[in-house]
């Protein structure tokens, strides 16, 4: 069956099999396909493109490539909340405010907190992430570093690491006088004003 653009309106709930389309097929509401729908030319929609069925997306298997998966299944953006934790109290946080994107499986988050070190004590972490991490042997590594101001105790570098089946961020620091980065401990933050500011953006892959 052929339908060519010569005009005229179909009823409601029209149904067709097997149809070629010569020209341009324009729709006021919905379309329903049941089966595959092939286009050898371009689709343009005034309105969004809705993924209906959770793990279906696009597709690229037809181009060239050596991964696992072809599929392009997910997008989101949003808002989350930072905060610390250590071995033992709590920090005394007065801002956190956390942003992400998540495409497919990479998660790239923004963070920006003011603190006080109130009772924490031990190893510094940033908890809360959107997105538990993957199980990757390795871990995940957030390569961007940390900017920070205020801080109690000098430090050339602070950077942050994130474990297999993780949402936290371990806190490191390089000092000038060490050959390796050491943890991050409550000795960092100050105990009074002015409030020590964390700032960083990190990518790592999610579950």
């Amino acid at each position: 069956m052929t339908i060519k653009q010569l005009g005229g309106i179909f009823g409601r709930n029209p149904t067709f099999e097997d149809v070629t389309i010569e020209g341009t097929l324009t729709f006021d509401g919905d379309i329903d396909v049941n089966s595959d729908l092939k286009v050898a030319g371009d689709i343009e929609t005034t309105g969004n493109v809705i993924i209906a069925t959770s793990g279906k997306g696009i597709d690229f298997s037809a181009t060239s490539g050596t991964g696992s998966s072809e599929l392009f299944d997910d997008y989101e953006e949003g808002t989350w909340t930072p905060s610390l934790s250590a071995t033992s109290g709590s920090a005394t946080i007065s801002q956190a405010v956390g942003v992400y994107e998540k495409i497919g499986a990479m998660v790239r988050v923004g963070c920006r907190i003011e603190c006080l070190v109130g009772t924490l004590s031990g190893n510094v972490s940033v908890t809360g992430l959107p997105y538990s991490s993957a199980n990757i042997t390795a871990g995940n590594v957030t390569t961007t570093p940390f900017f920070f101001e205020n801080l109690a105790t000098n430090s050339i570098n602070v950077f942050g690491t994130v474990s297999s089946n993780s949402a936290t961020i371990s806190l490191r620091a390089l000092t000038a006088a060490a050959a390796t980065s050491g943890a991050f401990t409550q000795a960092y933050i100050r105990s009074s004003n002015p409030k020590t500011l964390i700032y960083f953006t990190a990518t790592y892959r999610a579950a």
